[in-house]
């Protein structure tokens, strides 16, 4: 390897992402536990199915908002 051998950047933005996020959580910017309602607005006020099997119009409002925790942990899906 040369110092002007090229890489590939592929799949990156989830890491780069998460590295920002540590960052402000270090700097006390951010909380874990905050939603993410005022920066991913078309996040808030989710409806739920009431049943995983039961038909698409039988929602009910989320029991909770998206939080920087679901989001760096991939579970807000």
């Amino acid at each position: 390897m040369r110092r002007d051998t090229l890489f590939r950047m592929a799949s990156t933005s989830k890491p780069v992402t998460m590295a920002a996020a540590m960052a402000l959580l270090d700097d006390c910017r951010l909380r874990l536990d905050d939603p993410v309602d005022d920066w991913l607005p078309e996040l808030a006020h989710r409806q739920v199915l009431v049943r995983v099997d039961g038909p698409l119009e039988d929602t009910v409002p989320a029991r909770r908002p998206i939080t920087v925790r679901d989001l760096l942990s991939s579970t807000f899906g």
